[in-house]
């Protein structure tokens, strides 16, 4: 447990060690940025990145030092809202409040701005980001977006509510052979090998006697080889063509769930308080206590929390 808190501290420390300014010469301009208020993190193999209201930033994991990203170093927009890093492309995408989208791959910014521009009635926001093959979903207020990786560019959109309507899906994740989607409605499955996932008729709705009842699902993840949601305070486990409780915090609703090979790292802010939880698969687990944690990974052997209050 010492290490995974002192870790945390040391993320936050590296970020308040950062935030004395050094002078300017005359005809110089810096751009001022706040490192705290963090909404997401994701990690490559030697960096960690987080966003926070206004921008992100990176912190090497090999030396702490930092680097902020911005208009004026060459991105697309500002208030990102969620980052997302895919180590099979090595590439970050970063998704802003208002849908844009930028993708880091190699230096270069490459801007994907459909879903921003997209006339679409009601909600367009990015809620989650998954990585499968050559292809990114995009769980949004209204659906499902499948960006292409190689292409970078929209290949489909799944409108999965009831007769097409839309419907904020929270999270995703695959078994190999479906595609599972946690939305404030229920939780839905449909065929990767389905090549008419478009149509919302050909995704299943599971029901109570399937383990699933009607509520806000906030996400969905594969941890070693299970299939897990969460809706409140409970993790649920998709086995035996069922779900049934895998683990509860009562009072303690999941914000985000991120599994790695040995860990599922699960952030909880409800009535009973705010904590982070690892889960490790010898059955140990550690539990950190900070004010506002919105997301956590693991990275470098640590854990970094994303903390909405602290960085």
């Amino acid at each position: 447990m010492n290490r995974v808190f002192l870790s945390s501290i040391f993320f936050l420390s590296i970020i308040s060690g950062k935030l004395g300014a050094q002078p300017l010469a005359i005809g110089q301009w810096r751009t001022e940025l706040t490192y705290r208020n963090a909404l997401s993190v994701t990690a490559s193999d030697n960096k960690v990145y987080c966003a926070t209201e206004l921008t992100f930033y990176s912190v090497d994991l090999t030396d702490g030092s930092m680097e902020p990203y911005t208009k004026v170093t060459g991105l697309s927009d500002v208030k990102t809202t969620l980052l997302a890093y895919d180590k099979s492309h090595d590439l970050l995408m970063v998704c802003y409040y208002n849908s844009n989208i930028d993708i880091i791959k190699d230096g270069v910014i490459t801007n994907i701005s459909d879903i921003k521009r997209k006339n679409i009635v009601g909600d367009k926001a990015i809620y989650c980001v998954y990585f499968l093959g050559d292809y990114a979903y995009l769980g949004c207020g209204f659906g499902i977006v499948v960006l292409d990786l190689l292409k970078n560019e929209i290949k489909d959109t799944y409108y999965i509510g009831p007769n097409g309507t839309n419907l904020q899906v929270n999270g995703i994740t695959s078994d190999a052979d479906y595609l599972y989607a946690a939305t404030t409605s229920g939780l839905y499955r449909g065929s990767l090998s389905d090549p008419f996932l478009a149509d919302f008729s050909r995704w299943h709705l599971f029901t109570s006697e399937e383990g699933s009842f009607p509520g806000n699902y906030t996400n969905a993840v594969t941890y070693q080889n299970v299939v897990l949601a969460s809706k409140k305070d409970t993790v649920f486990q998709f086995t035996n063509n069922a779900w049934s409780p895998y683990y509860v915090r009562a009072g303690l609703d999941v914000k985000k769930m991120h599994a790695f090979p040995d860990q599922l790292i699960i952030t909880h802010i409800g009535s009973a308080g705010a904590r982070t939880t690892v889960l490790h698969a010898n059955g140990e687990m550690d539990s950190i206590s900070v004010p506002q944690p919105l997301e956590a990974i693991s990275a470098g052997g640590d854990i970094w929390i994303a903390d909405l209050y602290n960085g």
